[in-house]
């Protein structure tokens, strides 16, 4: 989460003190002026290419544009995520706690790629820990306002889950050679 109102202790057993860096105001958030602007933009991402002008046109009327620092989480395991992302440009690592091994490295996401997809889909918690690993340009969907054109507007809604599918279809193979990776590895 990039914000926070009150210095609760998260997952990590931080408070918001902790991590000063992470606190950000309306003021730090800096807008996208021109709709057509961010509708090219949103067009040209992987994620989105594949999408109707209309669909493109609907999501930048909700979405705003963000440059995150490098080192700055973006979502943490386990904890409620209140935006979706896409990466404009930069990377972000994508992080798993491992029992006995601690933060662990699963993937590495780059330009084109959703992070933080839990916020679209029922919002259960984020099933790994994203951190900006140099300055990162993200496009941010509101959760609440996402969902409510979603589900008022098939003619997005539909489109976009299916394009939400493939990228977890695609997750779902990257973790699957990763984990062979690991058991190659410790049979060894």
């Amino acid at each position: 989460m990039l914000h926070s109102s009150s210095p609760e202790v998260d997952a990590f057993g931080s408070r918001d003190a902790d991590f000063p860096h992470l606190v950000q105001t309306e003021a730090d958030i800096t807008e996208t002026p021109m709709l057509i602007d961010l509708t090219d933009q949103i067009g040209d991402l992987q994620f989105t290419s594949t999408l109707p002008e209309e669909v493109r046109q609907a999501l930048a009327g909700i979405a705003s544009q963000r440059t995150i620092a490098s080192g700055q989480f973006l979502c943490r395991e386990g904890e409620s995520c209140s935006e979706l992302f896409l990466i404009a440009s930069g990377h972000v690592g994508l992080d798993m706690f491992v029992p006995g091994r601690g933060q662990v490295r699963v993937m590495t996401l780059g330009p084109g790629d959703v992070l933080a997809w839990s916020a679209l889909v029922g919002n259960q918690g984020a099933t790994a820990t994203g951190v900006a690993l140099e300055e990162t340009e993200v496009i941010a969907f509101p959760d609440d306002a996402l969902l409510q054109l979603c589900q008022t507007n098939h003619d997005v809604g539909y489109p976009l889950m299916r394009e939400l599918a493939k990228a977890i279809s695609h997750r779902l193979v990257a973790s699957r050679l990763q984990l062979l990776d690991l058991f190659y590895e410790g049979s060894h």
